[in-house]
């Protein structure tokens, strides 16, 4: 890793960008310009599988630990509409947004902000703590009970850092 020490008196500016690669797969990149000497990018590429299996979230959570990476996750607004396309034929599915007082995604190191959600009008519902992608005309989430059975969404992904340095200035 290169680190470089300097009084940078510019703007940081980040550039974020989803290309999807096909229904169920996209690539995120997320661009971080500090300056002229220093920039990062991550690049994240998710495939959502959809499973017609009804488990409750728990259950949905292992599941998609053991088989793929975790529940789906949704890292920003451009990937959101990625996310219910393979579960186009259910109801309902599982994603990976659950509260214990607080929302959080079940993928550690991952932070959530209530902007990046497409919930139904009136959600959440206070004592239902899991979020499903429900089926509905906008395909909004809607919060339901853990327990509840239902179809899950996994995914497998791999995230990648670099980190860019100009040692020469």
């Amino acid at each position: 890793m290169f680190f470089y020490r300097k009084r940078i008196n510019a703007k940081l500016i980040t550039l974020f960008f989803s290309l999807s690669v096909d229904k169920q797969t996209f690539l995120d990149v997320t661009f971080v310009f500090l300056s002229d000497l220093f920039c990062f990018f991550t690049c994240q590429l998710h495939k959502y599988h959809f499973n017609c299996q009804n488990l409750d979230w728990t259950e949905a959570l292992w599941f998609c630990r053991e088989v793929h990476t975790d529940l789906a996750t949704v890292s920003s607004t451009a990937n959101m509409d990625q996310l219910r396309k393979p579960a186009e034929k259910a109801k309902n599915a599982w994603i990976g947004l659950h509260s214990n007082n607080t929302w959080r995604w079940s993928l550690s190191g991952l932070q959530f902000h209530d902007s990046d959600t497409k919930r139904e009008i009136g959600e959440p519902k206070d004592g239902k703590n899991c979020e499903a992608v429900w089926k509905n005309s906008k395909g909004d989430w809607k919060t339901i009970s853990c327990a509840n059975s239902t179809h899950f969404l996994c995914y497998n992904g791999n995230q990648k850092t670099c980190l860019f340095g100009d040692s020469n200035v």
